[in-house]
């Protein structure tokens, strides 16, 4: 019943101010101004923030309004009041216009100690995370997850995006046998593929406009050339592509000559968030989009990558080793391309194969590992415990550590800085040097229990 509803949020607001403002409670003195674009911004930032941190049915989060919560820890809490209380349809339509599935929540007004107040009720659901639709200066950018860390919205990390799509299982069982709707970014795939490639350690956050006399311009970022000699529209697509993300502003230019263009902050964050995503909707559905062929292809390269820090197998190799034609080799290495286990390195030249050579990513060896020979999980361990140890240390001084070949701590390596456990310093070609961090010896410590 609705009093039975009222009186159960006001005990809720009681129970929040004594804990304090945090991931699933917010207290503003005053209702949202909704009358510039920044300010709709920040509104619909800490809704999608609020929303994205519930934990689970009934578990709903509250953005208080009327209310100043004591600063000094005491009991003195005053509440201000709301003398005029917006209109939820028209709440629920400005978030709607914002956001991409847009996030249940409800405006309760309701009176406490003779004072009314408001509430705006943050219910989580099935289609978390919500996303915003569009970017708004350095407040809000389009396709990022926000979550709450105390009083502060933040942008989510991979771990806590992974566990947010597990969390829809908790509203819709069938969830937990069946992929994920993927977080929508309105992106083209090839807008998404450049932000993909461009946010990868290696490429710096460069994308080069290069040219010839033959080809025109075209496309390269990190190793990835996206031009293809037998088709000349996928260059012109993906200068397209580069022009849309510049106007969307997740690049800039920064060079006079238009030759040279960088990711901003927002692009780092949506690349490897959507990068991210599909990663997760790999490992939550629980299913391999992978063909027998593309499997063996994945096997191959990475069993007889086993022992060699960064190898690539070109086409011929490729079709000659697993007896099949070049275009059964060109679609599987397009598909787990596209799954994030395979890297290309991408050329003019290699007609009929539309790569140069092909290279095992640290989630290809994971996607792979029963034919690795040994235990990638315990190498992890052991160069972890090496890095805390030694504290700062390259590859020769942990390879002597841990007795393993170069190889073996070149890929445990890249699996913890993978996890956000360490943030190795990359040098000429695969020489590297990395320091303990906070994280991994927690992580350390947590694997030693």
């Amino acid at each position: 019943m609705a009093s039975d509803r009222i009186q159960n949020l006001k005990d809720i607001l009681l129970d929040a101010l004594a804990e304090g403002e945090s991931e699933t409670a917010d207290f503003k003195r005053e209702g949202y101004a909704l009358d510039t674009e920044r300010r709709k911004a920040c509104f619909v930032k800490d809704i999608l923030a609020l929303n994205n941190s519930v934990q689970g049915p009934g578990r709903h989060c509250y953005i208080f309004i009327g209310v100043e919560r004591d600063l000094q820890g005491g009991d003195q809490h005053t509440f201000v009041g709301v003398a005029d209380h917006p209109d939820d349809a028209s709440l629920q339509n400005l978030v709607g216009d914002w956001t991409r599935c847009p996030p249940p929540f409800n405006y309760i007004a309701f009176t406490h100690q003779g004072v009314s107040l408001g509430a705006y009720e943050l219910k989580g659901g099935i289609h978390i995370p919500c996303v915003a639709n569009k970017t708004v200066g350095n407040i809000l950018c389009q396709g990022v997850v926000y979550v709450r860390h105390g009083s502060r919205n933040d942008v989510a990390t991979p771990e806590e995006i992974h566990a947010i799509v597990e969390r829809r299982k908790l509203w819709d069982p069938s969830q937990a046998t069946t992929p994920p709707r993927a977080v929508e970014y309105n992106l083209s795939p090839a807008e998404e593929d450049l932000l993909i490639a461009a946010s990868a350690d290696a490429a710096k956050g460069e994308i080069h406009i290069l040219k010839t006399d033959q080809t025109g311009p075209w496309v390269r970022t990190g190793r990835t050339n996206y031009i293809d000699e037998n088709d000349p529209s996928i260059a012109l697509i993906f200068l397209d592509a580069l022009e849309r993300l510049v106007d969307s502003g997740y690049a800039r230019s920064e060079s006079q000559r238009g030759t040279l263009f960088r990711l901003r902050g927002v692009g780092f964050q949506l690349g490897r968030q959507i990068r991210e995503q599909r990663r997760v909707l790999r490992e939550a559905a629980e299913v391999w989009d992978r063909t027998p062929k593309d499997e063996a292809v994945l096997n191959y390269i990475v069993q007889n990558s086993a022992d060699s820090l960064k190898r690539g197998f070109s086409g011929d190799v490729l079709t000659t080793a697993l007896r099949m034609s070049y275009e059964e080799i060109n679609d599987s290495v397009d598909i787990l391309k596209r799954l994030g286990y395979l890297d290309t390195d991408d050329r003019i030249g290699t007609t009929p194969y539309r790569f140069g050579e092909a290279y095992a990513t640290v989630d290809g060896f994971l996607a792979a590992r029963h034919v690795l020979g040994y235990d990638l999980s315990q190498d992890v361990r052991v160069v972890a415990a090496a890095i805390v140890s030694l504290d700062n240390a390259g590859g020769p001084a942990l390879q002597e550590t841990t007795r393993l070949t170069l190889a073996r701590v070149y890929w445990a390596v890249k699996y913890l800085e993978r996890e956000g456990l360490i943030e190795p310093h990359w040098g000429i070609g695969m020489a590297f040097s990395v320091r303990a961090t906070a994280e991994l010896r927690r992580y350390v410590s947590k694997c030693q229990k």
